[in-house]
């Protein structure tokens, strides 16, 4: 179920690039439970054995690719997606050793990420999508832009333009969850509402939480493959000097608030911790949005007032709407 990453000892990290099911490898959706999201499901084969699960909401003109943080799968879109495929083609893809996608030992540095999604979009016959992601998604566009230039139209970062190199090495409060929090889907979605601020999608939970039967019962916990300990092992500074393609960034308020939605039921002690964390997220937040500033060629930063890390989930009309006028200026489609 939902667990810390231990990474480089950094509680920060784990809010910021997590806060989300821990990584689970080969979960699958219980096949008797209808995903009503209306993508088709397909696998493309990136390395031998190993097949990433492939989101397809449709729509028409140019591709759109969504990409996920560390801890998530395509399906924490399946309700996002839906506002952008108006003017898009839209499609999801899940990183490897998360989900239905296959496992493996190796393969999940920055430059073997950037190599999957290069896969994915060559066997799809994406020419030049846009690409939209979220949390660590940020690294792997930035290198893919850098790496590929030619093979992308515009980045879209969902809380995504950091520098997880600096992040933070503050503790906050825990939070644990209890046996009946996850007994079934509901309750494990009322439990990240409390403590993040927002619900998931009902097939992002039966991919990452744990295996559930059709009526949404918890049945067990599944191993996790070990791939978001070696992603946020190889995080690396954004060169955002080497993305020479438009790019937006949506960043979330970083308050007490936005970290911590329940902070007002805290004991005196969980709170002290909180604030801690919270003034020096903020320092961390300001000298990435300064960085991406400073660096980025064609780049525009918007700074929400409200809303949590995953932005496209506690603030999903606004952020539509952000990347469709932004998308729309650039004649995108």
């Amino acid at each position: 179920m939902i667990v810390k990453v231990q990474v480089r000892a950094t509680a920060m990290m784990v809010l910021c690039l997590v806060a989300a099911p821990s990584p689970v490898g080969t979960a699958q959706i219980d096949q008797l439970w209808t995903d009503r999201s209306g993508h088709a499901v397909s696998f493309v084969t990136v390395s031998p054995g190993v097949d990433l699960e492939v989101l397809d909401w449709g729509g028409t003109g140019p591709s759109l690719l969504l990409l996920s943080g560390v801890g998530n799968t395509a399906h924490v879109y399946d309700e996002f997606a839906l506002r952008l495929t108006g003017p898009f083609r839209v499609v999801g893809v899940t990183r490897r050793g998360f989900g239905a996608s296959g496992r493996s030992a190796t393969g999940h540095d920055i430059n073997s990420r950037v190599q999957d999604i290069l896969t994915v979009i060559d066997r799809l016959g994406f020419e030049h999508p846009v690409m939209v992601g979220h949390s660590i998604a940020g690294e792997e566009m930035t290198r893919f832009a850098a790496s590929h230039p030619s093979r992308i139209r515009a980045i879209v970062y969902l809380d995504a333009a950091y520098d997880h190199t600096q992040t933070p090495q503050v503790p906050g409060p825990d939070q644990p969850m209890t046996a009946r929090d996850k007994e079934t889907v509901d309750q494990l979605n009322d439990w990240l509402a409390r403590t993040l601020g927002h619900r998931y999608p009902e097939a992002e939970i039966r991919s990452t939480g744990g295996i559930f039967d059709s009526t949404g019962r918890f049945i067990r916990d599944v191993t996790p493959s070990g791939a978001g300990r070696q992603v946020l092992n190889s995080v690396e500074r954004p060169d955002y000097r080497a993305v020479r393609v438009p790019t937006l960034a949506i960043y979330r308020p970083m308050t007490l608030r936005s970290l911590y939605p329940n902070a007002d039921s805290f004991d005196a002690p969980a709170r002290e911790l909180a604030e801690r964390q919270a003034r020096e997220a903020r320092i961390w937040w300001q000298r990435s949005i300064d960085q991406y500033r400073g660096e980025a060629t064609d780049a525009r930063a918007v700074l929400l007032e409200s809303g949590g890390h995953h932005v496209f989930l506690t603030n999903a009309d606004e952020v539509a709407r952000l990347t469709l006028s932004f998308l729309a200026d650039l004649s995108v489609p």
